[in-house]
């Protein structure tokens, strides 16, 4: 075995904590499998140890969008600030706001004061327009 390997793998069990005073180049042959098996298992494991960490977390947080609403009892909540952040609410590109000129909206439906039926409601998504409009 040249003696530039013979120092690569020196640096490897070293590195490994594999302590080795070979009698024969079999020997060290040997070692250096060992030492190459142990890295591959302790990489194996590191990655079995990562994917359980990302495994949790996702469980641990499975909620797609959160808003809380603070106001006082009496109160009525009408339309939220945000709405056009909320991830869960359907987008289109069909509509133009009559404020910023914007070509894209959330959209859902809901009940209107005083009426009876349903009401679709956009909102446009310019994070500094925020316009509000019913169809």
């Amino acid at each position: 075995m040249p003696e530039e390997q013979v120092k690569l793998l020196e640096e490897l069990f070293v590195k490994e904590r594999v302590y080795c005073y070979p009698n024969t180049g079999k020997d060290l042959e040997l070692t250096h499998k060992d030492a190459i098996s142990h890295t591959i298992a302790s990489l194996q494991q590191t990655v079995e140890e990562l994917e359980y960490t990302v495994k949790k977390e996702a469980a641990e947080n499975n909620c797609v969008y959160r808003n809380e609403i603070q106001h006082p009892v009496g109160e009525r909540t009408q339309f939220l600030q945000d709405v056009a952040a909320d991830p869960t609410l359907p987008r289109t590109k069909s509509v133009q706001c009559s404020q910023c000129k914007h070509g894209e909206a959330v959209f859902f439906q809901a009940t209107a004061r005083g009426e009876e039926g349903m009401t679709l409601f956009f909102v446009c998504c310019n994070p500094n327009c925020g316009h509000r409009w019913r169809d």
